[in-house]
């Protein structure tokens, strides 16, 4: 029997009966997650898909050092979901942009596929102070098997990241000050999850 709360203070979950929860044979429930920091500073989102960095203030949005959440292990028949979080935000006083969040897979690290893509727009500042136009967006992979993935038998990891694209020159992963983030610091989270 394990023990396994819905949070660190919450209650024990529990079979149907009332008795301590029991996974049974090879059953497996695994979450990673990876975060970035951002602040202030300028974290160029480009009019082509770049890979959010671990480091966005002195690195940002390069794939030199991608955010990446990874899993040991994976089997073909578990189910994965992940989801992405980022603050996006907009400079432009005249004009709105469409920011494109992805998740991509990897079952090896070196050979990347999108898995899925959506739009987020922003509209523009007002008075260039970045108060009108800032938000957080998120993006989910629904729940797919390993062998939906391209996970093969014996293969080390699953690991997935994010990408990012604007259509137009003008925004960046930033928070403004003064819009609910204490000290104007945001974030970019990307999570991972398998289940039985």
């Amino acid at each position: 029997m394990t023990t396994v709360r819905l949070s660190p203070s919450g209650p024990d979950i529990t079979n149907s009966d009332g008795g301590g929860l029991d996974f049974g044979t090879g059953a497996r429930l695994r979450l990673a997650e990876a975060q970035s920091t951002v602040g202030d500073t300028s974290n160029v989102i480009t009019t082509v898909d770049k890979v959010i960095g671990v480091n966005l203030v002195s690195a940002p949005v390069l794939a030199d050092a991608p955010m990446v959440a990874s899993l040991a292990a994976p089997a073909l028949t578990k189910n994965y979901r992940a989801t992405l979080v980022c603050d996006v935000m907009s400079d432009l006083t005249n004009a709105n942009i469409t920011v494109t969040l992805g998740i991509q897979t990897s079952p090896d690290g070196t050979t990347w596929t999108t898995k899925v893509q959506n739009e987020h727009w922003l509209g523009f500042a007002a008075n260039n102070t970045g108060a009108d136009n800032a938000r957080q967006c998120q993006i989910d992979l629904m729940l797919q098997s390993g062998a939906d993935l391209g996970v093969l038998a014996g293969d080390a990891s699953l690991k997935v990241r994010g990408i990012i694209k604007a259509d137009k020159a003008g925004a960046s992963i930033s928070h403004p000050t003064g819009s609910g983030a204490e000290n104007g610091v945001g974030s970019a989270h990307i999570m991972l999850e398998e289940l039985f």
